[in-house]
């Protein structure tokens, strides 16, 4: 979770076109054969008979080779053997570590921020670190099981930090085609949906990489949707925000979203966010998303 004021990034909506489908042929007109009543003492048959001249054998005629088989040219936009980052915010053991967690941090763009922070949780205590580590493992297994190396930020849900730089070095040091940071958030709870945040301010770092983290973006937050999750009602313009003084996005040199999946403090978000059903299609919708970038990038 994370909070700062907002500007917003509209997305452009894209016009699909379709194409008429020809008419089908003219039926054909088929005449019936009338077949004559075979003369006296002749038996009547559906197939017809030859006597084969004596000691003749039929040959059966020559075989026509098959074609030599052909190995398929791999598909264009193919994901296997590229490599994801998931970053998945927070950590367990952050809140009992409040001297290393706390330090003061560059954060890029001239903020100071802190190495990382607790996160939140739902009202009944559902913290948002079980959440986001939860979506990273099926997101994981999903992106795997295309062939997709991943690289984790963090290896498990009872460790401390990584500070938020390191985490984002992890990601670059892996040549990451896409990276993924996932978060849930915490407002008041009449808010609901999620929103997808890119660099509103790229730096030095992470201006090469802006335009792909954009499209990056957009890939996300279209396959959010079509897995059924609202856009946020709170924060950005059609799921999607921008903002300068994320220490991750600031820091990061590769096409990288952070994702508020939803509000932990709005009961039909929280419900989502703190079950397994709810958590293996966040983790779909995710994979969809990444999957169809990476494809669009060639």
């Amino acid at each position: 979770m994370s909070s700062a004021p907002t500007s917003s990034a509209t997305p452009s909506a894209t016009p699909t076109s379709s194409s008429s489908t020809p008419p089908p042929p003219p039926p054909t007109t088929t005449s019936e054969e009338t077949t004559e009543e075979p003369p006296p003492e002749t038996t009547e048959s559906s197939e017809e008979t030859s006597e084969a001249p004596p000691e003749t054998t039929t040959q059966a005629p020559p075989t026509t080779p098959a074609p030599p088989k052909t190995t398929p040219k791999p598909a264009t936009g193919a994901v296997a053997g590229k490599v994801v980052a998931i970053d998945p915010g927070h950590n367990g053991g952050n809140s009992s570590a409040p001297d290393i967690i706390n330090q003061e941090i560059d954060g890029g763009n001239g903020f100071t921020n802190v190495c990382n922070t607790v996160g939140t949780e739902s009202t009944d205590g559902y913290p948002e670190h079980a959440f986001t580590w939860a979506v990273a493992k099926y997101l994981k297994a999903d992106l795997e099981a295309q062939g997709i190396k991943v690289v984790m930020t963090r290896n498990s849900d009872d460790g401390v930090g990584p500070c938020t730089p390191d985490r984002a070095k992890t990601e670059n040091d892996s040549g990451a085609a896409a990276v993924i940071s996932i978060h849930g958030d915490g407002a008041d709870s009449g808010d609901r949906g999620f929103h997808v945040i890119t660099n509103g301010d790229p730096t030095e770092i992470s201006a090469p990489e802006a335009d792909a983290s954009q499209a990056l973006a957009v890939s996300i937050r279209d396959a959010m949707v079509n897995e059924g999750f609202p856009t946020s009602n709170w924060l950005g313009e059609n799921g999607l925000w921008t903002r300068d003084d994320l220490t991750g996005l600031n820091f990061s040199s590769r096409p990288k979203i952070l994702i508020e999946c939803g509000n932990m403090k709005n009961a039909t978000d929280a419900n989502l966010m703190s079950t397994a059903d709810g958590q293996r299609q966040y983790a779909a919708g995710l994979a969809a998303g990444t999957i169809a970038f990476l494809k669009s990038q060639g």
